[in-house]
């Protein structure tokens, strides 16, 4: 029975590192599987965004066994002013607009840049509307 007893332990030894073996693979694909769904975010941000988006910066997750997986990404909007060019800003904001949205899964994050470019947009268009608003007025008094 004395003999018997290291076999069984080595077999015990074995089943814990098959275990943890399977444990391991799929924690890896798990952290394979969130690595994909973030490049697929940031892909559609700059498929979408074009020039009006920077190039994308990666978070790094590292694995006790020396692997190392994407957990996030980011990259930034180019928001400007466009001077003395409504039309134009509200373009711009529509297209960081739909760039922020391009996920299929928007972060909130992302929701808050289409808010902000929302914002851009319309107070663009008020101010279109009031240049527009003011060349009326301007040409109704000189017909007049």
């Amino acid at each position: 029975m004395i003999s018997l007893q290291p076999r069984l332990l080595q077999s015990q030894d074995v089943n814990a590192s098959l275990k943890n073996g399977n444990k391991i693979k799929a924690d890896n694909r798990a952290l394979e599987r969130h690595e994909s769904s973030v490049i697929s975010h940031v892909q559609a941000h700059l498929s979408s965004g074009g020039s009006l988006v920077s190039s994308p910066s990666y978070l790094y997750t590292t694995t006790t066994e020396g692997s190392r997986f994407i957990s996030s990404g980011d990259v930034s909007f180019k928001m400007y002013s466009v001077n003395n060019d409504p039309s134009a800003q509200i373009e711009l904001a529509k297209s960081i607009e739909k760039a922020a949205l391009a996920p299929i899964d928007p972060t909130p994050q992302d929701r808050s840049v289409s808010v902000l470019a929302q914002t851009l947009g319309s107070h663009a268009q008020r101010v279109l509307k009031a240049q527009l608003e003011k060349r009326i007025g301007e040409n109704v008094n000189t017909s007049a």
